[in-house]
């Protein structure tokens, strides 16, 4: 699903429906809640920003991705909790087709709640220690890889819009497009970031220091997105802020330089998933290993991808654990404790990509090199996998 596709409408009347939607919005002052066509445009319902929290609470439904209303009856309530509502005329064409072009428009305008989405966060490893400008660098070569990453998941037919907004000393990134598929692309997306990364640390040598080593980790759960000013870039703009950030940074916090996490979590089944996925029609909910075993395919999509020393020949990801004999594992769930004494669940991942030149790269920590992580386990939820 992408939220913010905006295709179904003419560019004018996409810069009328801008303007409009930025009038009303006032740099950020008023929120804009929801719509409803009118003759000769639409009916606009906001509430000054610091309402929503009250708003909210009485009207789940505003901070949805769908908020066109059908009917004057279903504009009072929000009327009567403290919302307002302007016209902004507009030439529209009929039918129901424009519906995802304004709620796209509007999300710029809103705040948005998901129930579940995966995230990631990049933390380059000792940042402090730098120079401003080595910094400086660190950070614009990172971001680069990220973009380049998306850029090329979206050639390949991948539902990837990224956005990500900086942390200072990383960046979270997230994919506009809701969803399984979009968590999926996002999961391809970071691994082949990482995989540039890398890819040029080795290469650099000398000069690694141009060169960002990270700790990464990707988590799922619910958090509400939202836009300065209707402030909409192609791939930045956009902050992330709810429960899946904080335990994200939690997690990050206790990874050690290399490491490469992912959350445990299970998740709904949203509408739409099971199209996408049709291994998940008749699943209520989905926990991180199944959303793992839906990957290998589309990093295999991968292959062929543009990468230091040719094209990107293999690529795989896997959750690490001890080994039980010569063809046999155990995929080992962590635990960690924060400094709030919360516990978060997670694996600790590792990936192998090769070039066509034959050169091989791996990261993320090897199960041997967990020593100093903090964390704890419970051996009799270990899962033995069998190779071969």
């Amino acid at each position: 699903m992408d939220p913010s596709s905006k295709s179904d409408l003419s560019a004018a009347s996409l810069r009328e429906l801008d303007a409009g939607l930025r009038k009303v919005s006032q740099l950020g002052a008023n929120v804009i809640t929801a719509w409803r066509r009118v003759p000769g445009g639409l009916q606009i319902v906001f509430v000054p920003s610091y309402q929503v929290p009250a708003v909210a609470r009485r009207n789940p439904g505003i901070l949805q991705l769908d908020r066109e209303l059908r009917s004057e009856a279903e504009v009072a309530p929000l009327l009567a909790a403290g919302c307002r509502d302007v016209p902004i005329r507009l030439a529209l064409p009929s039918g129901p087709e424009i519906s995802a072009a304004v709620n796209g428009a509007i999300r710029a305008y809103s705040i948005t709640h998901f129930e579940c989405r995966a995230i990631a966060l990049f933390d380059i490893v000792s940042f402090s220690l730098y120079q401003p400008v080595e910094q400086t660098v660190l950070v614009n070569v990172l971001a680069h890889y990220i973009r380049l990453a998306g850029h090329h998941c979206r050639a390949l037919g991948m539902p990837s819009q990224l956005r990500m907004t900086t942390t200072g000393d990383g960046f979270y990134v997230w994919n506009a497009h809701y969803g399984v598929g979009g968590d999926v692309a996002l999961f391809c997306a970071i691994v082949l970031a990482l995989s540039y990364t890398y890819a040029a640390r080795s290469i650099a040598d000398g000069e690694a220091l141009t060169v960002p080593r990270l700790r990464c980790g990707v988590h799922f759960g619910s958090h509400y997105e939202f836009y300065q000013g209707g402030s909409v870039g192609a791939d930045v703009g956009g902050y992330v802020v709810g429960e899946v950030t904080i335990n994200l940074a939690r997690l990050v916090s206790k990874a050690r330089p290399g490491h490469f996490l992912v959350g445990a979590y299970n998740r709904m089944i949203q509408d739409g998933d099971a199209t996408d996925w049709p291994q998940l029609s008749g699943l209520h909910s989905i926990d991180t290993l199944m959303f793992m075993a839906l990957a290998p395919d589309a990093i295999g999509k991968l292959v062929g991808t543009p990468f230091p020393g040719g094209n990107l020949q293999s690529a795989s990801v896997f959750f690490t654990g001890p080994r039980v004999s010569d063809n046999s594992f155990r995929i080992r769930k962590y635990y960690v404790k924060d400094k709030h004494g919360l516990v978060h669940g997670c694996y600790n991942a590792r990936v192998a990509v090769k070039s066509a030149n034959g050169k091989e790269i791996s990261f993320g920590l090897r199960d041997d090199e967990l020593g100093q992580f903090e964390s704890t386990f419970d051996e009799s939820e270990d899962i033995i996998l069998q190779l071969g």
